[in-house]
């Protein structure tokens, strides 16, 4: 399902980009912000004295990263339009746990992507729109910091290659060539392709699940 929804999306991307090129209402432009995530724990095992879920999520924060790319917006009517955008992001989290002698350690998960939202957008106002879709991504690479020192590519194999989750969110238009957009991405597919086992080696009957969820603030500018 995430393959044919990239796929189809980049056919799309690049189509109207040409479509573009010979005058139509597509128009195309270049974007960047910032993204503020963590990942969202499910799924773990219930404990009459512990929830887990809510331990782990507890004990996690937001992380700061970067996105940047093409953004395309093809205007079907006044007030009707279709998106699709090629962005590199940047999704994460952070916290603190022990060492070996039970000392607090900071350490941070960032992961790369190369993500294709596609969603529509509606106009509610002369400059303002509401916008809703999809997005799929595809993993990149792994980094991190772990009590100061760096952590790179170590866990690759560990993640998922395709992410997928829906995004919402409003644009504004402050003027005819640069816009605006903040958006909720919310992951539906489990970042990590692991199985768990209990403390005797044996598969969990119920895996925890880790999804990516977070907020994106971008400028984009149309040169043309």
């Amino acid at each position: 399902m995430s393959n044919r929804t990239a796929l189809t999306g980049l056919c799309l991307f690049i189509g109207l980009t040409v479509f573009a090129q010979n005058g139509s209402k597509w128009r195309i432009g270049v974007k960047a912000g910032v993204n503020y995530t963590d990942q969202l724990a499910s799924n773990f095992p219930s404990s009459s004295s512990v929830n887990l879920n809510k331990l782990y999520n507890q004990g996690t924060e937001w992380l700061l990263g970067l996105n940047a790319g093409l953004h395309g917006k093809l205007q079907l009517s006044e007030k009707v339009g279709l998106n699709a955008d090629l962005v590199y992001n940047q999704r994460g989290f952070k916290g603190i746990t022990k060492d070996s002698s039970f000392q607090d350690v900071n350490y941070s998960s960032r992961f790369h992507y190369l993500s294709l939202p596609l969603y529509g957008s509606l106009r509610l106002m002369p400059r303002l729109a509401f916008e809703l879709g999809a997005e799929t991504s595809y993993f990149l690479n792994l980094s991190g910091k772990s009590g100061g020192a760096r952590i790179d590519g170590e866990s690759n194999n560990s993640v998922t290659k395709l992410d997928f989750g829906l995004i919402a969110g409003l644009s504004f238009k402050l003027t005819d060539r640069l816009s605006f957009q903040g958006r909720y991405y919310r992951g539906l597919k489990d970042v990590f392709d692991v199985t768990f086992t209990d403390v005797n080696g044996a598969e969990l009957d119920i895996n925890p699940r880790f999804t990516n969820h977070g907020v994106q603030l971008s400028l984009t500018v149309f040169p043309f």
